[in-house]
C-alpha cells in the first residue's frame, strides 16, 4: 500500500499507533466469522479475539461492546444494518472511539448504519472478493475497503492491518461499490447458468447423466447441480469469484441446497 493511501486513510495523524487489547468478531460461528477469528488470532496474537453469535443475549452483547476495541460484523446481509444500530446502542458515548468494520458484500446499508454510529465509533467497510482463504492472507485475491470517514484514532493501526492482510486492495465508495458488484455478481451468474442451460442441452445426446456423469469439469459440475437445486440461482458468486469453483465444491453446493 502506497503511503498516498495510508495517509488518505489514516488523516492527519498516522504517527500514533493504538492498539486494540480485544477483537471482537459478531457472527464467529459463521464460514467467514470463524477464519476471522483464526485471521485476528494469528496476526495479532497479543491481543484477545472474542466472538459472539448476532443473537446473543444483551448481557454478553454489552459486555463485549464494552470489551472490543476493533469489531468486525460477520453477519447475513439483510440483518447487518439492525445488527449494527443494536450494538451501537450498547456504547458508552464516554469510552474512546473503537474500530468497527463490516465484510458484507452489499456496503450502502451498512455504511449507513456505521455512520449513524459517528462519533461514537470510526469506521471502514471491507468485501474479501473470496471465499475464506485457506491461509491468515489474502494474497492473490482482491479485498475492497470502503472508507466510511477519516480514520483519525485508528488510521495507523488500520493501515498496518491492510499491510499484514495482503491482497489487491481497491478502494471504492460504498454506493460505487454496491453497483459495480450488482454486475459483477450478474454477470457471473448468468454466465455459469448459460452453461448449465447449454449442457442440459447436450448431455441428453450422449447418453445422459449415467454415461457421462463422470466428466471432471466445473461446468458441467455446475449442470449437476443446477439440475438438482430448487433454486439455482442462489448459487454463490464467492464460489465463482474466488476462482475456487471445482467439480468439488460444486457438488458440496449441491448437497448443502
Amino acid at each position: 500500500m502506497s503511503q498516498s493511501g495510508v495517509d488518505a486513510i489514516a488523516g492527519a495523524d498516522v504517527a500514533a499507533l493504538t492498539t486494540p487489547a480485544a477483537i471482537g468478531v459478531v457472527g464467529a460461528a459463521g464460514l467467514y466469522g470463524r477464519w476471522l477469528m483464526d485471521l485476528f488470532g494469528g496476526l495479532y496474537p497479543e491481543a484477545e479475539v472474542i466472538g459472539i453469535d448476532a443473537d446473543g443475549d444483551s448481557t454478553a452483547k454489552t459486555e463485549f461492546v464494552a470489551k472490543c476495541d476493533v469489531v468486525v460484523f460477520s453477519v447475513p446481509i439483510p440483518i447487518t444494518p439492525a445488527v449494527i444500530r443494536e450494538y451501537t446502542a450498547l456504547l458508552d458515548p464516554c469510552r474512546a472511539a473503537p474500530l468497527w468494520m463490516d465484510v458484507t458484500s452489499l456496503k450502502a446499508p451498512a455504511a449507513t448504519a456505521l455512520r449513524e454510529a459517528h462519533p461514537r465509533v470510526e469506521a471502514v467497510g471491507l468485501h474479501p472478493m473470496c471465499s475464506p482463504p485457506p491461509t491468515n492472507s489474502l494474497d492473490g485475491r482482491v479485498l475492497v475497503v470502503s472508507e466510511n470517514g477519516v480514520l483519525a484514532r485508528w488510521g495507523a493501526w488500520f493501515a498496518e492491518f491492510l499491510v499484514k492482510i495482503g491482497g489487491r486492495q481497491v478502494h471504492l465508495g460504498a454506493l460505487q461499490h454496491d453497483k459495480l458488484m450488482s454486475l459483477v455478481q450478474a454477470g457471473c451468474h448468468a454466465g455459469w447458468l448459460a452453461q448449465a442451460k447449454l449442457w442440459s442441452q447436450i448431455v441428453p445426446d450422449l447418453g445422459g447423466l449415467e454415461q457421462v456423469g463422470g466428466c471432471p469439469s466445473a461446468p458441467f459440475s455446475f449442470y449437476i447441480w443446477f439440475t438438482r437445486t430448487p433454486s439455482p440461482c442462489l448459487v454463490s458468486s464467492h464460489l465463482i469469484s474466488s476462482r475456487r469453483v471445482t467439480p468439488h465444491t460444486l457438488h458440496t453446493a449441491c448437497d448443502e441446497n
